[in-house]
């Protein structure tokens, strides 16, 4: 069993964020539905296993609550709150509950079978899949520096801040590899090689012969990743710290070539961490220079006693007498060698400290984050000149330092939407996903709107405001209180108790007191190599959530969930019986996989039926099978999004279409919904109504005013619709005053 956790955990960690397929209706949804069954697959495993003849009985991790408190709150905005699309609450439930129980799933294993084997599995996985992923950036790297046109570089990953810190958790994994001295577990990565190419030919033979299309490039992609897996396996086996620090080197370059800023800010934890650990980590030892420098004089006063036959307790007097040492000249080597040995204690520290797995983290900590640094101010540079000299283009790869003065405002204006909405809604929150909407609505103001980008911000790109403004005070305070406790120390100063409110500061004091108990966490972690492991991987997705959202996606959560535990993970003093706990750990599973299961089915349906198409009867089809899917609490959301795409605004079945398009845009607004609607209601005779909702559109989406007017012009004749121009032309004013067009 033990081999089957390994396998899991490596898994999660390197397949999700390695599956290159990005279809809609969500994106992403392929590499969360691999990491929610992956997970869930760790509590199927978990059930099976049996109790310890010394401990009969297993308690939850205390981790493993702050998702199920997480739940809770989902729950009680099903109650409290209107709910426009039950897809948009039981989705992330769901996730949470996996993740939950994924923690309790590792505690069990952790029981059984330690520590160490499970997170040096889960560090190589992390590791496998940041070498995919960025052999797949290189290609993009030589594809932006070729032909240029606005490409990037993001992986497989689909966004370069998500791959950055995809990379940044590789290069900590790598890390603490590197300090552990023992990679027991390259058999297991070599094995892992072997599986993926039999996966891999398994992928061509099928996209060969039966389903030809994509199936066969994966096939390709798959057998390439199965090679670099067996090379990196075998030369970790035989020459480990030569080909780590290699690899450290790649994920450096690779992490500067990503061009994404947020990596700045991990080099300064990682400096940081590494300095409090290289200095003060480790256990505790006595200093062994007086006993070194003690048993050396009682050998020599053994060999020399012939000679000194007059001189008693000369492990005293021989270092104290100068006057002996002048009588005796050969004494004088011995007194200065004594002197040196006392002064050498730098020496001795310096072996001390490279003993201790903890300060050797320290050191590979702050080397890479030296690395990351002069390959984004010397290296890439220097690469960039090379190939454009040989390639003679003159497109490069900007780094996170060339691009410190990109313009980020439109993050402040967010943030402060975020914070009006949680004035507005302190309790529960607007609702989870609800978000999107919010911002559309206070994007009218004219102090947001010459702020523009022509893009729907479904997130605050501020993990605490956006919690704050979904969830309120309630939900902030479970996940603030639970990342504190995991991350912080034992205990919480008085002086941290009380905080200032102010209008959009409490932001920032509540993130200044979340770094606050993460240092503490550090240094209370100095004597622990896994939680220190777990801490600067935790420290990656805080860091990075104060600028964006990573953790709403269910293939960083689900390892994040993890490593929050390794970081600390004690238990509630509450014991459980071994065999109900199996029992009800098997049936959620069963059930989730279950879910997991229709959710690939029902993604699987609604991708072919996204768009309309020229054949009226087939679109008459599709229609119907999406009308059936509006009620599936998994996918209504999606169903709905579908069918908007066979909606033309017109004056036949306006209740029907308006009922399709308003729920869609009170929760996220998008301009040719919002068009669409704009002119129905106003055929309707809703006038307050349409023009607010061509404010929002034309407000929001500047580089959408053309294809807004379009809309209005279809209906000349229609004085309803045509009086919506003027809110078009009052944005166009403004914008055109902003310079923004």
């Amino acid at each position: 069993m033990l081999y089957v956790f390994q396998c899991l955990l490596f898994l999660l960690a390197a397949v999700p964020c390695g599956i290159p397929y990005r279809y809609n209706p969500n994106p992403v949804f392929p590499s969360e539905l691999a990491a929610f069954a992956l997970s869930v697959l760790l509590v199927l495993a978990a059930a099976a296993l049996p109790a310890r003849k010394d401990q009969p009985r297993t308690a939850i991790p205390w981790s493993a609550l702050i998702w199920a408190a997480l739940v809770g709150v989902i729950a009680l905005q099903c109650v409290a709150l209107p709910i426009t699309y039950w897809s948009e609450r039981t989705v992330p439930a769901l996730y949470f509950l996996a993740a939950g129980l994924s923690v309790w799933a590792l505690a069990r294993a952790r029981e059984l079978f330690g520590t160490d084997a499970l997170v040096t599995a889960f560090a190589w996985g992390l590791l496998v899949g940041t070498l995919f992923n960025s052999g797949v950036g290189a290609g993009q790297v030589h594809d932006l520096i070729k032909y240029g046109d606005g490409r990037l570089v993001f992986g497989n990953i689909g966004q370069k801040n998500m791959y950055g810190h995809y990379l940044a958790w590789g290069m900590v994994a790598a890390c603490w590899l590197l300090a552990k001295r023992k990679l027991a577990s390259t058999e297991l990565v070599v094995w892992s090689g072997f599986a993926i190419g039999l996966i891999g030919m398994a992928c061509v033979l099928i996209g060969k012969f039966l389903v030809p299309g994509d199936l066969l490039t994966t096939g390709f992609a798959l057998e390439g990743l199965a090679v670099g897996v067996l090379l990196l396996g075998l030369g970790a086996a035989h020459y480990p710290r030569i080909t780590l620090l290699i690899l450290l080197i790649w994920l450096a370059l690779s992490i500067a070539w990503c061009g994404s800023r947020s990596p700045l800010m991990y080099m300064l934890a990682w400096l940081v961490m590494g300095w409090l650990w290289f200095f003060h980590g480790g256990q505790r030892q006595q200093k062994q220079r007086p006993a070194k420098l003690n048993a050396l004089l009682e050998r020599w006063l053994r060999r020399e006693k012939r000679r000194l036959p007059a001189i008693r307790n000369l492990r005293c007097r021989l270092l104290a007498s100068p006057r002996l040492a002048n009588r005796y000249p050969y004494l004088r080597w011995y007194r200065r060698l004594g002197k040196w040995l006392s002064r050498s204690r730098w020496s001795a520290w310096g072996r001390q400290v490279w003993k201790a797995e903890e300060r050797r983290l320290g050191f590979y900590l702050i080397l890479t984050a030296a690395l990351v640094f002069v390959s984004m101010l010397v290296v890439v540079p220097a690469v960039n000149d090379v190939i454009q000299h040989f390639t003679h283009t003159s497109n490069g790869v900007a780094t996170g330092l060339d691009r410190l003065d990109s313009n980020g405002a439109r993050r402040l204006v967010e943030w402060q939407k975020a914070w009006i909405t949680f004035v507005d809604h302190p309790v529960l929150g607007v609702g989870w996903s609800a978000y999107a909407a919010q911002s559309i609505l206070y994007q009218v103001r004219p102090e947001f709107a010459v702020i523009a980008e022509s893009v729907l911000f479904t997130h605050a790109h501020n993990s605490l405001l956006n919690l704050m403004a979904e969830t309120g005070l309630i939900g902030t305070f479970v996940v603030l209180l639970g990342l504190l406790w995991c991350t912080g120390g034992w205990w919480l100063p008085a002086a941290n108790r009380r905080f200032f409110w102010p209008k959009l500061i409490v932001a920032n004091v509540l993130l200044l007191v979340s770094g606050l108990f993460l240092l503490v966490g550090v240094w209370k972690r100095r004597r622990n190599a896994v939680a220190m492991l777990a801490t600067a991987l935790v420290a990656v997705s805080v860091l990075h959530s104060v600028v964006e959202y990573p953790l709403w996606y269910a293939h960083f959560l689900m390892p994040f969930a993890l490593m929050l535990y390794l970081a600390r993970d004690d238990a509630s003093r509450w014991h459980w019986p071994v065999l109900p706990v199996r029992a009800a750990m098997g049936t959620a599973a069963v059930a989730l996989l279950v879910i997991a299961g229709l959710g690939g089915h029902y993604y699987l349906k609604l991708y072919p039926i996204l768009e309309s198409t020229k054949d009226a009867k087939q679109n008459a089809i599709n229609i119907d099978t999406l009308q059936r899917l509006r009620s599936n609490v998994f996918v209504d959301y999606y169903a709905d999004f579908a069918l908007s795409n066979y909606i033309v605004a017109s004056r036949n079945d306006i209740p029907w279409k308006l009922g399709i398009l308003d729920r869609l845009n009170s929760v996220r607004p998008y301009p040719s919904q919002l068009a669409d609607a704009a002119v129905m209601h106003a055929m309707r005779g809703d006038k307050d109504l349409s023009h607010a909702l061509m404010r929002r559109a034309a407000f929001a989406y500047p580089e959408s005013l053309d294809y807004f007017y379009d809309v209005v012009d279809d209906y000349p004749q229609d004085a309803a619709v045509q009086a919506l121009k003027p809110d078009i032309d009052e944005a166009r004013a403004l914008f055109r005053k902003a310079k923004v067009l």
